[in-house]
């Protein structure tokens, strides 16, 4: 690679760095059947009004909700506050729980 497409990938990579974001990808085992399900009703909420599906979205599995989806929001369950701080502490943006992740041996889990 010539010096002129060393600058071009080394001035790419230090653009793009800006823009990726780190995603905590968890089981739903982290999570309480009532979570689950007060993840659901907010979810729907959100999409029912109209609002931004990054914040927080629902499939077939699991959720992916954005680390600041709930910072002013009053009655966060504690285990989902805990999956936040986790999150937050490795620098993720995102937490995508889902039914196929693993499971993390450091964080309860919730047989439901």
């Amino acid at each position: 690679m010539g010096s002129s497409a060393s600058r071009d990938v080394g001035r790419c990579r230090a653009e793009i760095a800006g823009i990726i974001k780190k995603c905590l990808d968890l089981s739903t085992a982290h999570i309480s059947r009532g979570t689950a399900g007060w993840l659901a009703r907010l979810a729907d909420e959100l999409h029912a009004n109209g609002g931004d599906a990054r914040m927080l979205h629902s499939f077939t599995h699991g959720w992916f909700f954005w680390v600041g989806a709930f910072d002013a929001h009053d009655g966060t369950p504690e285990d989902l506050e805990v999956i936040v701080g986790l999150a937050r502490q490795q620098g993720c943006h995102y937490v995508m729980l889902d039914a196929d992740a693993d499971v993390f041996a450091d964080l309860p889990t919730y047989d439901w």
